[in-house]
């Protein structure tokens, strides 16, 4: 009798079995030539997959071009530049958020990283035609999607942990030796927050956490985020509600005060004034 080969986890099936994919969001941004813009990339994990033509890209004073087939990793609490230097470029967007399983985690490379990662011409047919099918799920509200879009941000965590571990097709591992004062206020900021998210945090908490005055802090926010400090405070705290919403297990005053808000209302009309629905109907059509 014939017996079949019992299936052991290779290191990569090994680290994905040690967390769960939880799906953000997922965007298709579509760029004409000159078109520029900065983005702070603040408690989710981004993969930034480039279908068309080309960007040049800046972070923490670097410089380097992604184009077509290359695949861009930005780990939480990093900010960088973006401009379109093609005619037309597409790119995916894909935000999301690691929940682990177990305690005891074993090293997890991409995971651990903490510097924005380029994969050079990594992206192949299959995988592209899994995310349009993937995008047009979403798109038109398909029994599946979030599960589908959960796959395919599976199937590229996989693509570019074995091109790490295999230090194949990696064009830049950006190192974090040069910081731009501007963007690494704001970045430490976001981390203060986000550590002190049940916290009912000031703008002075912060000043006095970064030994910066009011105005300083004011103008990097300005610069960085297009938006005042309290305001970022709050739109940080309702980005993290968003995730905490799914899971139907919390009542959405416990939400609430997990991100600072001591008044159910006024989380529901900040929340509302944000994402244009409230915590609730959000909760009904999303889940």
């Amino acid at each position: 009798m014939k017996i079949n080969k019992i299936l052991i986890p290779d290191n990569i099936s090994k680290t994905m079995l040690q967390f769960e994919i939880i799906p953000i969001s997922y965007y298709l941004y579509e760029n004409h030539q000159a078109q520029s813009t900065f983005i702070t990339s603040i408690y989710t994990y981004r993969l930034a997959i480039v279908t068309s033509g080309k960007y040049a890209v800046e972070t923490k004073g670097f410089q380097f071009t992604i184009e077509k087939g290359d695949i861009l990793l930005v780990p939480p609490f990093n900010a960088y530049s973006i401009k379109c230097i093609s005619e037309i470029a597409t790119c995916y967007i894909l935000n999301f958020n690691i929940k682990f399983h177990a305690k005891d985690k074993n090293k997890l490379n991409l995971v651990e990283e903490k510097n924005i990662i380029k994969f050079d011409n990594l992206l192949n047919d299959n995988i592209l035609a899994f995310l349009n099918r993937a995008y047009n799920m979403m798109t038109n509200n398909e029994y599946g999607h979030y599960y589908f879009i959960k796959i395919a941000i599976e199937k590229l965590f996989i693509l570019c942990e074995g091109s790490y571990l295999t230090n194949n097709n990696i064009e830049q591992n950006i190192d974090n030796h040069y910081t731009n004062r501007t963007q690494e206020c704001v970045i430490e900021s976001l981390r203060y927050i986000d550590k002190h998210l049940s916290e009912n945090v000031k703008v002075q908490d912060i000043c006095n956490y970064l030994n910066v005055s009011q105005s300083y802090l004011y103008t990097c926010f300005k610069k960085v985020m297009k938006i005042s400090v309290s305001k970022a405070i709050i739109a940080y705290k309702l980005d993290r509600s968003l995730e905490m919403l799914q899971d139907k297990d919390l009542r959405i005053i416990d939400i609430a005060n997990s991100v600072g808000f001591d008044n159910i209302y006024y989380f529901s009309n900040s929340f509302k004034k944000c994402f244009g629905i409230s915590p609730t109907a959000f909760r009904q059509h999303y889940m």
